[in-house]
């Protein structure tokens, strides 16, 4: 007798309540069993916290950017799960060179440089992550003059969620210390993003960042 098979759409569990109950994993769910995955692989090298934290001050970030420049994606939560998945190829980079506390060579550039397109075959089986999330995944590196990574895109052949979250993840990753120079303050790093507008960034994207953050920064309430 044949063996029939689930469709490979469809995640699916028994059901305990019932004979016959399924019970579908959803696409957050399968998101979170990812992002625990990647923050326990930090854990055992001592980065858990900074993992974590990177991931959650990113995404709020990237939410409050989509917000102001494409609010049509706060509908989609595919941009979070991209947001919050965004390196998760780096899961299939060795720790030798995630690691190494020296200069990479150009073998090890270009293996880091694969994280993109790593990420995307490892959600490529998760119909709820395709689109809006791999975008992101696959394309958070690329530049707007075309020398990003890794297909060389350039303008507005870059997705958009992408080029939202580009902004995001680069002031995050100028403010927050690094092994190899202090934070940056928040005022110098949105020079450094005001700079690379035209180059680095799509130009729309990063005039409502800095909109955003200027708000932001204005409106905050002075410590207690």
């Amino acid at each position: 007798m044949a063996v029939q098979h689930e469709p490979e759409a469809s995640i699916a569990l028994p059901g305990a309540l019932e004979p016959g109950a399924i019970d579908f994993v959803t696409a957050n769910e399968v998101v979170q069993a990812l992002v625990r995955a990647f923050e326990l692989r930090d854990y055992r090298r001592g980065k858990f916290a900074e993992t974590r934290d990177h991931t959650e001050r990113v995404s709020h970030l990237a939410l409050g950017l989509a917000g102001s420049v494409a609010p049509h994606l706060l509908e989609d939560p595919r941009f979070e799960y991209g947001c919050r998945l965004h390196d998760i190829g780096m899961l299939a980079v060795s720790d030798s060179v995630l690691l190494k506390r020296t200069a990479l060579t150009p073998a090890q550039l270009d293996e880091i440089r694969e994280h993109p397109l790593l990420g995307e075959r490892i959600i490529a089986s998760v119909p709820g992550l395709n689109d809006v999330a791999r975008q992101v995944i696959g394309s958070h590196h690329e530049r707007w003059d075309g020398t990003g990574y890794p297909r060389g895109r350039r303008g507005e052949s870059i997705p958009l969620p992408a080029r939202v979250f580009a902004v995001a993840d680069a002031f995050d990753a100028m403010t927050r210390e690094q092994p190899w120079r202090a934070a940056l303050p928040a005022e110098l790093a949105l020079e450094e993003i005001s700079r690379a507008a035209g180059t680095h960034f799509d130009p729309t994207v990063v005039g409502a960042f800095l909109d955003e953050r200027h708000h932001t920064m204005v409106e905050a309430p002075a410590p207690a």
